[in-house]
């Protein structure tokens, strides 16, 4: 599974969401990812079963965690809720923006690739 973390939805429809076609459900998905920068990218693995692996040990866990550091909450679009519910979940976003991995590194190359 891949999970990623973008800091809230800046574009909203003028009605209801749930009235939208598929297309403009998708238009307007690709707008906010267009407009906001990826906070983090989420990886888990999961056996043929969907559960999640146990490794060869039954220990270990196949789940991983990257922050970006490529947001910066002072000049970039963003929810400020969005920010204050990473916050309280221990992300220390003046720490990552100094310490986190470049999201163009991360898979940003790749993404070109497939253009």
């Amino acid at each position: 599974m891949v999970d990623t973390e973008f800091l809230g939805t800046v574009y909203r429809p003028a009605g209801p969401a749930y009235k939208l076609e598929l297309a403009e459900r998708y238009r307007l998905l690709r707008c906010n990812v267009d407009a906001l920068h990826p906070v983090q990218l989420g990886l888990t693995l999961f056996d043929a079963g969907c559960v999640l692996s146990s490794g060869h040990d039954g220990a270990t866990r196949y789940v991983w965690q990257f922050n970006f550091r490529d947001f910066d909450v002072r000049q970039h679009r963003h929810v400020v809720e969005s920010v204050a519910a990473l916050q309280s979940r221990g992300v220390d976003l003046d720490w990552t923006r100094q310490y986190g991995v470049a999201a163009v590194a991360a898979f940003g190359l790749r993404l070109q690739d497939l253009e």
